[in-house]
């Protein structure tokens, strides 16, 4: 598989507007922290479960499961998984995704041999 993004979206507060009356009325909720991803299989075999690997500063701190089909050469767009609330003090990481576990439809899994480490 071939990541073709990887990013970490920090918090977005709650918006809110004031009605006639001086009323505060929340328009939007606040967004909890998230990581926002797309890949493609390039492998020739369909991949069922993919265990995806978020990497900072060369440490693995995050771990995400995907589920589904992921079929050859279609692209897999904006899966977003969000981060524990406050987990990251001082802004949102640089990050990179890693596969760590794939499996495919009637095949073996394959596991990572060198993940990054924790």
């Amino acid at each position: 598989m071939h990541f073709t993004k990887c990013d970490s979206v920090p918090m977005e507060p709650a918006q809110y507007r004031y009605d006639d009356n001086g009323r505060r009325i929340q328009q939007s909720p606040a967004e909890k922290p998230y990581i926002k991803y797309s890949f493609v299989n390039v492998s020739p075999l369909t991949i069922t479960r993919v265990i995806v690997g978020i990497e900072s500063r060369g440490y693995l701190i995050e771990r995400v499961t995907d589920v589904g089909t992921f079929s050859h050469n279609v692209a897999i767009q904006n899966h977003k998984h969000e981060f524990p609330f406050g987990r990251f003090r001082g802004g949102m990481p640089i990050v990179r995704c890693v596969p760590l576990e794939v499996d495919f439809q009637g095949a073996n899994p394959w596991h990572n041999p060198s993940p990054p480490p924790i």
